[in-house]
């Protein structure tokens, strides 16, 4: 009953909207705890099934399927309900009802009850009423329960409207078609005819036995339970035959009847599951909850004739108004309950019974649909219903299921992004076959018995790093331990993988190759198994693969161990350094788990200091000593090869190699030093996790021998600095002292007149004296040249110009000469490296020119003196004394009798007259040389002459650095057109470069008006021509080795020198008499011979025959030939 106390003193409409405010907070509450009471059911039967199949509790998950699950579950809680609420209201609002319309039948009830709720508000001396509506829902019946037994029984228009759709459409769409037209006949017996038998059998028996018991039943009301009972969905033995796959015949028979039946129709298969779940925890839940039952047990025994299902159910709960449908209601309600229990559990021990074939894959082209695009029956003839097969499998079963081929594989590449948008990753990761036999796929495949009986897979090879949880004895497996990284050798297991394959595919059984996900490991397998079948590279067979399996894609690692597995003619070498390097790689991973000696074994190569020297067939060809004791460390064959991330660039300093097995001891470690195991002498160093070359290719783990080439780069390019420091303030520096042009000019002939005269014996010095004693000697030189330029007597300077001369001539070629000897001579190392250690050193000594000139500019500014970059040369080159003394080992070549200056003048003659070529050589570089020479005399004074503030010098460190930029940049077109333009046409590229720049400056630089345009012109014009100059020194180089004989040629470039340098003379004393346009004069003789220059490189290039041998700067030559030079 209501309160009897209500708030009094309010108005009608606020007690009403207090009261309604009551109600709808109890029906929430009892809505949210139905909700989740519904939900907790579904998890835990989800869960129950799951933990079932986990455990692999074969006998509890053929009987208890999900239907049985859930309905077992929820006819726990309807009892737990019934008997917690025991007829409580549980809050229920109540009231007396008075009928307005007393003529109505209960019976028969009325759509709608007006309610007149007495009411009195206190204030009034009248009472009043409440008038309330309430809308018919189905039943009529006496509220004894709660809420919460109310609402756990729901409405039954959920299940027509709701639930049944999606089961009943999942059902159309999931039909087999070819299956089901093969046996159309049988299915429309069953469907009508025994669909009609079944209603009219169940009703005449009903019949007779509601008569024998004397229930009210009319022959009508049982025909409509027989209709209602007969029409079913045998969901559970549908559920149970789809994973046992038995005979596709009986499936189609069972499933095609109920489909016609019930309907067909498309939906989701989720919802499905969903509704199919829902419905059965109603039924359970509702058995014990529901107001409109009426149990009559003689009714509910006389029903048992045939499976019951959820049509059944609905149908029956839609009409409970009468005795009759009551009971009809719950005889359904327990016959659904009792077939899915008992029916359900007990379908695979009649399936095994009765000896049922299961795993049918007969006539497997139909179940991919009545149509496939290849078939060849009546229906080829409609264009219409082709075109809309084709589309169903391309496009619709892919999008709306989890079938094959995916709409990745299907739609257009511009719809790619879409198509990844929908498709699940259950179709990337399903099986597919790459050729007949040769399945690949992801680690949930290989544990799937049903999908392996499915593609009659019969052995399965797992690249991964753990072997398959669950295995089976019908199957024969392969495990490989692999990791999904760059850097593992998986080369190493292609061998026994490629054999598994193969006697499978010979045995004629089919083979699952799989990893993790199917997409990197266990294609890189099945790519070199292709590879090795047909004899292709890496690429096709990846092609191949990714024109079945989409998401195919190994990572660079495994591509680069493919790349050489065909490189290796489709085997596995593993004598060979790049499969050592793969060896390595592995190892890094596994040496954070910790390595002994006896583990590291493997990758340790033999300690060539063991090797007998009697047995010459067992001892290595090729040894590589300590540098202080000579003990013998590593072989070539211990040294690994990379490939270089910059073609041509310098991999010689460092050597890569195997560990030997004196290292074994000290490498078990992260990272450390590697010394010599008789002297302790430093070698190198060692880190697992790697390290990079000077090509910047990444070597892991590294193991590095470190050599020479920086030993000798660091000192030669001390000194190579020194030289830059002074060369921007020659000129200045003796102006400032106020010293004539001409006067100048004297001094710088002095210098090269020294010059021609050292170089004519720098040979014979060299085999005479120790190479690092005359590299002391050449910075000795340098030191005091520069300290004398710090006194203004004119005598001084002309000794310090004596002192350059002679050092310039010993500022390369001892240098080169004492690397040369400790290269090829003292370690053996490959000829080739020469080459790209001296170009190391050149291209580095520019950048050290470049920083030089700035440098020179800074500190002439701060101290405000002229002479500093020279006394700062002096302790530069102090520390080249002390590095050279003390790092560079001593060496010297031995004296060859007769060897003679008149000898090695004939030879050369004879050379001359027998090879034209090699005098053109020879007369191009006087020329061009000559004008160099010229220039470095010249541009000092020219921009001092155009300079268009007279009081402020124009900043000649910052000029000489731009000269050296530009230098740096021909030397860079060298590198970019050398492998396309020959030698000769590079050479008349580079003159004809130079003279370009040398008479735009001739324009330029005419004495007259100065201004700061005709300033800067002059400076790009000059750069031009510096660029020519960098792109002419390595080209000559190359062209005096190809033309030039390796043991005249140092002659020869000694007795050219001679022209050479009277040229320079003669124009410095000469022509730079005139004091107002000798500048300028000097310039238009720069032009002209660069002009004679560019005509004989013409003439040379109609007489050359060219060689492809690519260097950089002059092959010097070891003991057995004579030093090539270069200034």
């Amino acid at each position: 009953m209501a309160s009897a106390e209500i708030i009094r003193r309010l108005p009608v409409d606020v007690v009403a909207e207090g009261i309604t405010e009551r109600k709808l907070a109890a029906l929430h509450q009892v809505d949210t705890l139905n909700l989740m009471l519904y939900t907790i059911l579904m998890i835990m039967t989800v869960l129950t099934i799951w933990i079932f199949k986990h455990r692999r509790l074969r006998f509890v998950t053929s009987y208890f399927y999900y239907e049985a699950n859930i309905v077992s579950y929820c006819l726990i809680v309807g009892l737990i309900i019934k008997l917690c609420t025991n007829g409580n209201s549980s809050g229920a609002i109540t009231a007396d009802v008075q009928l307005w319309n007393t003529t109505a039948d209960v019976d028969l009830p009325p759509d709608f009850l007006r309610l007149s709720v007495p009411y009195y508000d206190g204030i009034s001396k009248e009472n009043q009423s409440i008038l309330l509506r309430y809308k018919f829902d189905s039943n009529v019946n006496v509220f004894k329960e709660g809420l919460l037994e109310e609402k756990a029984t729901f409405d039954s228009e959920i299940f027509f409207n709701i639930l049944l759709p999606p089961i009943i459409f999942n059902a159309g769409y999931s039909l087999k078609k070819g299956h089901f037209f093969r046996n159309i006949g049988s299915i429309l017996m069953y469907a009508v005819c025994g669909t009609s038998l079944s209603v009219v059998v169940v009703g005449l028996v009903m019949y007779g036995f509601t008569s024998f018991v004397r229930l009210p039943f009319s022959l009508s009301e049982t025909f409509l339970f027989g209709a209602v009972i007969s029409a079913t969905d045998p969901i559970t033995v549908l559920a149970i035959f789809n994973d046992l796959k038995v005979d596709s015949d009986l499936f189609a028979l069972v499933f095609g009847e109920s489909a016609l039946n019930d309907a067909v129709a498309i939906f989701f298969e989720v919802l499905t599951f969903l509704s199919e779940n829902f419905i059965f925890t109603y039924i359970g839940v509702s058995l014990f909850t529901s107001q409109a039952h009426l149990f009559n047990i003689w009714f509910i025994l006389g029903a048992f004739v045939s499976l019951r299902g959820a049509m059944a159910f609905a149908l029956a709960i839609r009409n409970t108004s009468s005795p009759q449908m009551r009971i009809i209601y719950s005889t359904t309600s327990l016959i659904v309950i009792f077939t899915v229990l008992f029916n359900g559990g007990l379908t695979v021990q009649i399936i095994e019974w009765l000896k049922i074939k299961c795993c049918d894959q007969s006539s497997a082209e139909l179940d991919q649909g009545m149509l496939s695009p290849h078939s060849h029956n009546r229906w080829d003839k409609s264009l219409l219903p082709q075109k809309w097969y084709d589309f169903d499998n391309k496009f619709l079963k892919p999008l709306l299921t989890h079938a094959k081929p995916s709409l990745v594989e299907t739609m257009p590449r511009w719809c790619l992004p879409i198509a990844k948008l929908f498709t699940t990753d259950l179709q990337y990761q399903q099986m597919h076959c790459i050729e007949p036999g040769l399945y690949i796929g992801a680690v949930n495949e290989a544990v799937d018995i049903r999908r392996l009986q499915d593609y009659f897979i019969s052995r399965v090879l797992t690249v991964d790093m753990f072997p398959p949880e669950i295995r089976y004895q019908s199957i024969t497996y392969l495990f490989v331990i692999a990791k999904d990284l760059p850097e593992w050798n998986l080369m190493d297991d292609f061998d026994r993988c490629i054999e598994f394959i193969e006697s499978a595919i010979r045995s004629k059984e089919n083979i699952l190759v799989h990893c993790q996900e199917g997409i990197s490991r266990s294609a890189t397998v099945v790519a070199a198994y292709l590879m090795k079948k047909y004899n292709i590279d890496e690429n096709e067979a990846l092609f191949r693969i990714q024109a079945v399996r989409s998401i195919v894609c190994p990572n660079m690692g495994f591509m680069k161990q493919l790349n050489l597995f065909f490189k290796f003619g489709w085997q596995v070498d593993r004598n060979r350094p790049e499969y050592k390097l793969l060896a390595l790689g592995k190892w890094r991973k596994l040496h954070e788990g910790g390595l002994t000696k006896s583990t590291i074994s493997e990758i340790i190569s033999p300690d060539p200091d063991e090797f007998s020297p009697a047995n010459s067939t067992n001892c290595p060809k090729t040894l590589y000593t300590c540098r202080k004791c000579r003990r013998c460390l590593y072989t070539q064959q211990s040294l690994l090869e990379h490939d270089k991330k910059k073609p041509d660039d310098d991999c010689a300093d460092i050597d890569f190699i195997l560990p030997v097995k004196w290292m074994a001891e000290s490498i078990l470690q992260y990272e450390g030093k590697i010394n010599c195991p008789k002297c302790g002498s430093k070698l190198g160093s060692f880190i697992w996790s790697g390290s990079r070359c000077g090509c910047t290719a990444w070597i892991s783990p590294a193991f590095m021998i470190h050599r020479c080439k920086r030993v000798y780069a660091f000192g030669h390019l001390i000194v190579l600095f020194a030289d830059s420091l002074q060369a921007p303030y020659i000129y200045y520096l003796f102006a400032t002292y106020g010293y004539k042009e001409s006067d100048i000019a004297l001094l710088y002939a002095v210098g090269l007149f020294t010059n021609l005269i050292c170089g004519l014996f720098i040979n014979y010095i060299l085999q005479k004296f120790e190479r690092r004693v005359v590299c002391c000697v050449c910075c000795v030189l340098t030191s005091g040249s520069c300290f004398l330029k710090a006194s203004s007597d004119y005598y001084v300077l002309m000794w310090s110009r004596i002192f350059d001369g002679v050092a310039a001539t010993m500022l390369l070629a001892p240098f080169q000469e004492w690397y040369l000897h400790e290269h090829l001579n003292r370690y053996d190392f490959p000829k080739e490296w020469v080459a790209i250690t001296f170009r190391y050193v050149f291209v580095r000594s520019i950048i050290f020119s470049i920083i030089a000139g700035y440098v020179a500019q800074f500190t002439e500014k701060v101290f405000e003196t002229t002479v500093f970059p020279f006394l700062l040369c002096v302790p530069i080159l102090s520390v080249a004394i002390i590095w050279i003394f003390c790092k560079w080992a001593p060496n010297r070549q031995e004296m060859r009798s007769g060897n003679h200056l008149w000898n090695d003048l004939t030879r050369a003659k004879r050379i001359l007259l027998r090879r034209p070529n090699a005098l053109i050589v020879c007369i191009i570089q006087s020329l061009y040389e000559g004008s160099f020479y010229l220039f470095i005399f010249m541009w000092t004074p020219i921009f001092i002459q155009l300079n268009p503030d007279a009081n402020y010098s124009p900043s000649f460190g910052n000029i000489y650095a731009c000269f050296m930029a530009s230098t740096l940049l021909g030397t860079i077109l060298y590198r970019r057109l050398s492998t396309h333009l020959s030698i000769s046409n590079l050479l008349s590229i580079a003159t004809a470069c130079s003279l370009a720049g040398m008479g735009f400056s001739v324009l330029v630089g005419y004495p007259g008006e100065t201004s700061g345009v005709k300033y800067k012109i002059l400076l790009l014009t000059l750069c031009l021509y510096q660029t020519g100059v960098g792109l002419y020194f390595p080209v000559m180089q190359r062209q005096q080795k190809d033309i030039l004989p390796a043991e005249a040629r140092p002659v020869l470039l000694a007795l050219f020198r001679v022209p050479l340098n009277i040229i320079a003379i003669g124009a410095l004393l000469f022509l730079h008499s005139h004091d107002y346009y000798g500048n300028w004069l000097l310039l238009v003789l720069c032009t002209a011979l660069l002009a004679v220059c560019l005509l004989t490189t013409f003439l040379l290039t109609s007489l050359s025959k060219h060689s492809d041998v690519d260097y950089f700067v002059l092959q010097l030559k070891s003991d057995d030939e004579p030093p090539l030079l270069s200034e």
